[in-house]
């Protein structure tokens, strides 16, 4: 709506405020999270995965794995401990992204949302489930 001059429309100043501090903060944050997570995984986790674990052990055929004890090669304390590192790290950056970007990012959303809603007199259509 921005770039075709759509939020001129819009009378409300606190919505349109709403709507560009989502469009141009909160949604460009939650990219550069899941960049950032998605960035560890590709360079970090994926190489040692591709280094120390047997692919025909780890096929994933649905939501289950062949074996529930994967061979790893050239195990030594020293790489359970890497990947214990990791990994840890992984989940704290996981939380942090989720935490204190994704689920705000959410709240601004649904927020604004309803502001929409009120503002111009739309139902939310339920469905069943």
């Amino acid at each position: 709506m921005k770039a075709s001059g759509g939020l001129r429309y819009i009378k409300n100043e606190d919505l349109t405020n709403a709507m560009q501090k989502y469009y141009e903060v909160l949604l460009p944050r939650t990219e550069k999270g899941c960049d950032l997570e998605s960035h560890y995984y590709e360079n970090i986790i994926n190489p040692f995965v591709i280094k120390h674990f047997r692919a025909q052990d780890c096929d994933y055929i649905g939501d289950s794995v062949k074996t529930s004890i994967p061979v790893i090669l050239n195990r030594t304390n020293e790489t359970d401990q890497e990947l214990l590192n990791m990994m840890a790290y992984y989940e704290g950056l996981h939380w942090i992204v989720l935490l204190r970007i994704m689920l705000p990012a959410k709240t601004q959303l649904i927020e604004l949302m309803e502001k929409l809603r009120k503002e111009y007199h739309l139902e939310l259509v339920k469905k069943k489930i």
